[in-house]
């Protein structure tokens, strides 16, 4: 039986060797191509992942650059209103004083008209003039 075996081993090489060495050569061919294309695809796959990284890198660089330009420009203008609306009101405090002090010199002033008409009998043209005085410090006080 031996030789039964071998010799249809063989039969079957004489009659189907050839296209079975044929289809395992392609089969192999068809593997090495397989292999090539997947390692060519994972290669452009990680490409495009390094390209997409770096790009969004840069991008949001670029955007904490943008945010930290518009951050200081911000900050600059928001010190620069400080600085005015510290100037209008040290002008408003000023105007106030100078406005009080003129309340202040005018109030004198009447008191000071008062006592003497109180004090002492004053003619109507005293009077008169008096009150012409009292109505042109009113006016330069403006």
């Amino acid at each position: 039986m031996p030789t039964t075996i071998n010799e249809l081993e063989k039969l079957r090489d004489i009659l189907y060797g050839e296209q079975v060495r044929g289809i395992n050569e392609r089969l192999t061919a068809l593997e090495g191509n397989l292999q090539t294309l997947s390692d060519q695809i994972n290669g452009k796959i990680s490409a495009l992942d390094s390209e997409s990284k770096q790009s969004l890198s840069q991008q949001t660089d670029e955007m904490k650059r943008l945010a930290s330009e518009q951050s200081q420009k911000l900050q600059k203008e928001s010190q620069g209103l400080v600085g005015q609306i510290e100037g209008i009101r040290k002008q408003v405090e000023n105007e106030a004083q100078r406005s009080q002090q003129r309340d202040e010199t005018l109030k004198k002033e009447l008191l000071d008209l008062l006592a003497k008409l109180e004090s002492s009998k004053v003619t109507r043209s005293e009077l008169g003039q008096a009150l012409v005085e009292l109505g042109k410090s009113v006016q330069h006080a403006k």
